[in-house]
This record gives C-alpha cells, structure tokens and sequence, in this order.
C-alpha cells in the first residue's frame, strides 16, 4: 500500500496538474481572443480574458494575471482597442508564461538542447536523484528541468511529477546503464 501524501505533496500535485492544464489549454488563447475582436464577438474575448486572468492566478503567475486584469478594464470600460499596448503586454506575458511551462508538455521526445547535455552532467543529475528518490524526498521535483533534458528520461520525470518514487527509482535503475563509461 502506498504511503498516504501529506499536505505539501498534495497541494504540490495539485499545483503541477494545474500549470500542466494550463500550458495545454492556453496555446491559442491569444490567437482566439484577437480573432473573437476581429470577429466582433467582444463577449467571447472579454470570457476568455477574464478566464486567463482567473487561471493566471491560480497558477502564481502574477505578472500575467495583471496584464490580463488590465485588458479586461478595457472590456468593463467599452474601451477595447487591439492595438493597444495592453493587449501587446498581455501576448508577452502569456507567451513568457507558457514558455516557462513548457517542459511540462514534454513527452518521450528530448528537450532542445540536448546536444549540449553531456554524460557527466546526466551522471551528477543521476548521482544527486537517486538518494531523493530513496528518501522519497520531494526535493527532487527541483532536478525536473535538467531530467527532460536528459533523452530518454521523460517517463522518469513524470513518474516525479507524479510523486510515484518507487517507480522513478526503478526507472532511474533501468537508464543508468545507457550514461555509464
């Protein structure tokens, strides 16, 4: 039976199920919004800001609730202009935002970037994991970044993801022979 999570790692689940919703429901949140103006459709776009800014917040990301709150008193104001520079900002800060959560979406192919991710490198990552995982320590979700880097280690990190140590460990297990001498 599996341990019972206690607060923190339920609250930490609900955070990384929460930006991975968010990275995949917002990619054409920008793109929509502008054609729901372009088509006249104020009241879809002024849903779809209001949504963002609401979803912004739930993830922490501060800045972009911001931009979204300020082109939604645009909507509240009937002042809704698409070349106004809130809309630019708010465009920025969602790519910005997605961009940062963009590892999240990562599926069994490697991140951009491995070229430069050497074996000595994927060893210390290996080396530094395998003790949390043991511990069943949730410090390892800070070594996520540098795993997807790592090919091939994409179901290890969203066994991590998931908090499901055990088998991150046996799947740790079965990579490091590929990254020996």
């Amino acid at each position: 039976m599996p341990a019972e999570k206690n607060e923190y790692e339920i609250n930490e689940d609900i955070a990384i199920k929460l930006r991975k919703y968010f990275a995949k429901s917002n990619q054409e949140t920008f793109v929509n919004i502008k054609h729901a103006l372009e088509q006249g459709n104020t009241d879809a776009a002024h849903r779809s800001v209001h949504t963002l800014k609401s979803s912004a917040g739930q993830i922490g990301e501060k800045m972009l609730q911001k931009a979204a709150s300020d082109v939604e008193k645009m909507f509240e104001n009937d002042e809704v202009h698409l070349s106004d520079e809130k809309f630019s900002v708010l465009d920025a800060e969602l790519k910005r935002t997605l961009d940062k959560l963009s590892p999240l979406l990562v599926s069994d192919e490697a991140m951009p970037g491995n070229d430069l991710f050497n074996i000595d490198e994927t060893k210390n990552i290996f080396d530094q994991l395998e003790p949390l995982l043991r511990r069943k320590d949730v410090k390892c979700l800070k070594l996520l970044d540098d795993i997807y880097r790592i090919p091939g280690a994409a179901d290890l990190a969203l066994s991590i993801e998931n908090h499901d140590f055990k088998t991150a460990l046996l799947k740790l297990e079965n990579l490091k022979p590929f990254y020996s001498d």
